[in-house]
């Protein structure tokens, strides 16, 4: 009954996530659950753990959809890191390889769409993504 009613949260809650992908996910986390049903957070914890759901396009872990918000733009609206993530990769994966953007540019693009990220956030969120720092990607650019 707990995973069912939980499940039923998620998706209702992170619509958008399931039809427009992780960029869509909203701040979401297991005390919001827990809120919403009247229970604790450990108990929604212990719900979710190792649990799947199908969904139209594939089968994903109940936790992916809890995210942490960061804080929002102008507006104040508070994003999801996973947002902040796919933005940072967006906008690498469509630079010019041959002058790719610094961490303080995207940081610039970043508060053009309305997220609020540091540099230093930026720099950790490439890093995780596997992706190198300006320097490294132009270089890789050239050799190529």
């Amino acid at each position: 009954d707990t995973l069912l009613r939980t499940a039923a949260v998620l998706v209702a809650r992170q619509s958008a996530f399931l039809d427009r992908g992780p960029a869509s996910l909203t701040p979401l986390t297991l005390e919001d659950v827990a809120e919403e049903l009247g229970l604790h957070a450990s108990t929604i914890s212990r719900a979710v753990s190792g649990r799947m759901i199908q969904t139209p396009l594939r089968a994903l872990p109940l936790r992916a959809f809890f995210s942490r918000a960061l804080a929002g733009g102008a507006g104040g609206e508070a994003v999801s890191r996973d947002s902040a993530l796919d933005f940072v990769q967006r906008t690498v994966g469509a630079e010019d390889p041959e002058n790719p953007l610094s961490d303080d540019a995207i940081v610039g693009l970043a508060q053009g769409a309305g997220l609020r990220i540091a540099r230093r956030t930026v720099a950790k969120y490439r890093a995780a993504l596997g992706l190198g720092s300006s320097y490294e990607r132009r270089r890789n650019a050239v050799a190529q």
